[in-house]
This record gives structure tokens, C-alpha cells and sequence, in this order.
């Protein structure tokens, strides 16, 4: 039973003038997990998008367990998924 998680190489996407940047990767439960945390490697997390794959409907909805805006040390943030789900995220923050 595993949470896995992959993060682009590339986080200094600039978005606007304020220097939002998009940090996104691919997340993975196998052996029945429900979710993981993600190291965005951000400061502040402002958003936070889960998008599950997969060719069936999943039994209940995908979540973000942190209250956004979100700092703590590595920008981590908590999803609780279906079981044996895979599918993408997106952060966005500083």
C-alpha cells in the first residue's frame, strides 16, 4: 500500500506580476490507498487542483485536506483520493 507523487522539474513558471508560480506532477495510490501528501515545493500554497484519470467514474469525490492559503515548510498539501486512483494535480502559489 503506496502513495506515490511525480513534480515537474521546472517551478519557476511565472504567472502575472506578482510571481505566481504553477508547480503540477501526477499522483497514484496502489494496494487500496486514499491519498497522500504532495511536496510542492512551494512557500505558499494559494490553490490547489486534483484531476483523477481513469477510464470509470471513481466512487466519491477527490479533496484537498488543508485550508488555502497554505505555508508550512516544502509546501505540502494533503489529498484524500479514491482508492487506487491515479490521475494529475496543480499547485499555484509562491
Amino acid at each position: 500500500m503506496a502513495f506515490a507523487y511525480t513534480s515537474n522539474a521546472k517551478r519557476s513558471v511565472i504567472i502575472g506580476s506578482p510571481g505566481i508560480r504553477m508547480v503540477f506532477g501526477t499522483y497514484s495510490n496502489v494496494g487500496g490507498t486514499t491519498g497522500g501528501d504532495v511536496k510542492t515545493g512551494l512557500k505558499t500554497v494559494l490553490a490547489f487542483l486534483i484531476l483523477p484519470g481513469g477510464a470509470a467514474v471513481g466512487t466519491g469525490q477527490s479533496a484537498v485536506n488543508e485550508t488555502l492559503p497554505l505555508s508550512n515548510a516544502g509546501g505540502i498539501v494533503t489529498i484524500v483520493t479514491n482508492a487506487t486512483e491515479t490521475g494529475v494535480w496543480m499547485a499555484f502559489g509562491q
